[in-house]
């Protein structure tokens, strides 16, 4: 039987998608950069952007998930490739991973009420505070923030 620590390496290896889900968290704070400055029109490309970004994310886990319960990987089994994990592994990584989805799931539907705020106009008309636009930028930078050092340890250490 082989050891733990060579199973975990082995699934690491086959969880190449955790690099795309990366990718697409991190195209999308970067394109909530400019959220930081004077909110106008051209910034509803740049919510439904960083959207997509955040369901893209959401979609991949998914498919990582039944990936990997389809392998024997479950929050009280830890059996990949036919090789056993230490019991905790599967709960920790589901536990970690799921909720970061949950937040990231909350991220996308606060930029999709933005989005449909500022479609109306009302950053750009005068009348209402801007600060819920940069919330939401805040809030998508955190959950970047956190998914960086979740890949980090989940995923490479």
């Amino acid at each position: 039987m082989m050891t733990s620590q060579l199973a975990i390496a082995r699934l690491r290896r086959d969880l190449t998608l955790g690099r795309v889900v990366n990718w697409a968290l991190f195209v999308g704070v970067v394109l909530c950069v400019p959220l930081g400055a004077a909110f106008d029109h051209r910034y509803g490309d740049v919510l439904s952007l960083t959207i997509l970004g955040g369901l893209s994310f959401l979609g991949i886990q998914a498919y990582e998930y039944t990936h990997l319960v389809e392998e024997g990987l479950t929050l009280t089994h830890g059996n990949v490739h036919g090789h056993e994990l230490h019991p905790l592994f599967g709960a920790t990584f589901f536990v970690v991973t799921g909720f970061h989805g949950a937040h990231v799931t909350a991220g996308v539907i606060y930029l999709t009420c933005i989005l449909f705020g500022a479609m109306k106009g009302k950053y750009t008309q005068g009348g209402l505070s801007y600060s819920p636009v940069e919330l939401v930028g805040l809030f998508w930078h955190f959950v970047d923030l956190v998914w960086i050092l979740v890949f980090t340890f989940i995923y490479l250490l």
